[in-house]
């Protein structure tokens, strides 16, 4: 490569060539996706994983008939990944297709399972180094879990909700219980991970049992991070392995004369968001004090802040108090209905 003037530039380093691993089945849940977006997820996972297993969640006709075709082009395009599909007739929440996946794991001789979420795009060779890294940790520590790195931050300048991300992520790594968390050359403790990216293997399913369906799309990675910990299993971040996952939609408004980029989730996401991590402090409080009331307050933080930041402040408000209450209340908190308050 020549530069303008003529002096010889250096060549860009290659990426790597993905190393597939084939121990690992890609678990991917699927609910009114983006046919363009998904097929890049799962391009990415064919070229690290010799099966993906795909839970259709949208229950309508043309999600299904579009994720079908999506499949059979993967099949096509990858002949060396086996592609399973399973489509659901209707919506049976996060928690529920996982545990479809992992089912489609077990019945494929997997050792491990990824997580992976619709908007989820794993950088090269991240599967191979979540399974070298837990190789290596678990040789030392139990290790339940181990997860990529996902570099996007809260895509915000406002000042307090940038503190706010600072507070997520020492309530991440902080443990209460000693002040600090393990550490090991490829990676380091965490107190709770994000789905999307996870590596979990199937024997640590058998032994605690899969993801919790009383929980519908949220705090399903809490939820089941403590029951890990109270397993007596660590949770661990791997830096080395990279993942590009989206939370939310982008939104911008003006405040005080400045432009804020905001992540927007629309009032039945906020009634769910609330309503899940409702329930699912209900079943830690008395476990995990401290981290499930940093989750409480991590959640209230955003929950007001979408309140005011946000649109459609009567719908979402609305969204809040329905949450607020089916989460507390034993018998409709644990329901798998769909939210009733419409998207918008």
């Amino acid at each position: 490569m020549e530069s303008a003037r003529g002096r010889a530039m250096p060549e860009p380093d290659p990426e790597p060539s993905p190393t597939v691993t084939g121990s690992v089945t890609a678990a991917i849940v699927t609910y009114h996706p983006d046919p363009g977006e998904i097929s890049r997820v799962i391009e990415k996972a064919a070229d690290q994983v010799r099966h993906i297993a795909i839970i259709e969640n949208s229950g309508d006709s043309h999600h299904q008939g579009a994720m079908r075709g999506v499949a059979a082009a993967a099949k096509t395009a990858s002949p060396h990944v086996t592609v399973d599909l399973v489509v659901n007739e209707s919506n049976l929440g996060l928690s529920k297709g996982c545990n479809q996946a992992i089912s489609l794991a077990r019945s494929r001789g997997s050792k491990f399972v990824l997580l992976l979420d619709q908007d989820s795009e794993l950088r090269p060779n991240a599967v191979a180094r979540l399974v070298e890294a837990y190789d290596a940790i678990s040789s030392v520590h139990r290790l339940g879990s181990i997860s990529c790195v996902n570099d996007e931050r809260y895509p915000v300048d406002l000042a307090p909700l940038v503190v706010l991300d600072r507070l997520r992520e020492t309530f991440q790594t902080r443990r209460p219980e000693t002040g600090h968390t393990l550490k090991h050359r490829l990676g380091y403790e965490v107190l709770t991970f994000t789905n999307s990216g996870t590596l979990i293997p199937l024997s640590v399913l058998d032994t605690v049992g899969g993801l919790n369906e009383d929980l519908f799309v949220d705090a399903i990675d809490y939820d089941f991070s403590l029951r890990l910990r109270f397993d007596g299993y660590h949770c661990f971040l791997c830096p080395q392995a990279q993942i590009d996952h989206k939370q939310g939609s982008p939104f911008r408004r003006r405040l005080l004369r400045r432009e804020v980029r905001l992540r927007s989730y629309s009032p039945a996401r906020s009634y769910l968001i609330v309503k899940d991590t409702i329930v699912c402090a209900r079943l830690w409080i008395s476990k995990f004090p401290s981290t499930v009331l940093s989750f409480l307050l991590f959640m209230s933080v955003g929950t007001v802040g979408g309140l005011v930041l946000l649109p459609g402040h009567r719908d979402r408000a609305r969204a809040v108090v329905a949450g607020l209450y089916d989460g507390g209340h034993s018998d409709v908190g644990r329901t798998m209905e769909r939210p009733r308050i419409s998207a918008s």
